[in-house]
C-alpha cells in the first residue's frame, strides 16, 4: 500500500516538472534563426525502441515535443523541451552541451521517464535538422524501462 502512495507521488512530481518545462518552452520569446546564437523554437516528432526490463524484446516508443534551444556566443548550448509520448504519455527533457560548427552534442536528464540522456544533432540543407538521443535508467522504475534510443526530426520555430 506505501509502495502505491509513493509511487503516485513520483508521477505528480514528474508529471509536474514536465509540465513546468512545457510553460517554459511556449513562454518564452524567440529571435532570428538566422543568427549563429539565439533562442530557436522548434516541435520534434521521434521514433524509437525502449527495453523494458520485463519483456525480453524492445518496445517501440514515439513522441511528439516542443521546445527551445539557447545557443550562446561561447557555442554553450541549453535545450528543453516537452510533450507527449507513447507508452509513457507525457515526457521532457533538459540539456545542456556544445555547438561543434553545425551539429550539438548534449547531456541532460529526462524526469519521466527517468532517464540520463546523451543527445547529438546533425544539419540538413532543408529546414530542420535530425536528432540522435540515447538515454539510460540509473533507477529501477518508470516502467522499468532501462534504456531507450530515439532518432527525430526537429524543425520550425
Amino acid at each position: 500500500m506505501k509502495l502505491d502512495l509513493v509511487f503516485k507521488h513520483l508521477i505528480c512530481i514528474k508529471a509536474t516538472l514536465v509540465l513546468l518545462l512545457y510553460i517554459l518552452c511556449s513562454e518564452c520569446s524567440a529571435q532570428d534563426s538566422t543568427h549563429p546564437s539565439g533562442i530557436f523554437k522548434y516541435k520534434e516528432l521521434n521514433v524509437g525502441l525502449s527495453r523494458i526490463e520485463y519483456l525480453d524484446f524492445p518496445l517501440p516508443a514515439a513522441a511528439f515535443t516542443w521546445g527551445q534551444t539557447h545557443i550562446y556566443d561561447n557555442n554553450f548550448v541549453l535545450d528543453y523541451q516537452a510533450g507527449v509520448a507513447l507508452p509513457t504519455v507525457v515526457t521532457g527533457k533538459i540539456g545542456a552541451g556544445i555547438k561543434i560548427k553545425k551539429s550539438m552534442l548534449l547531456i541532460g536528464v529526462r524526469p519521466f521517464p527517468t532517464f540520463v540522456n546523451l543527445q547529438f544533432s546533425s544539419p540538413n540543407n532543408m529546414d530542420g535538422y535530425w536528432v540522435y538521443s540515447f538515454g539510460y535508467n540509473p533507477i529501477n522504475g518508470d516502467f522499468g524501462i532501462r534504456y531507450n534510443f530515439n532518432v527525430g526530426y526537429r524543425w520550425g520555430r
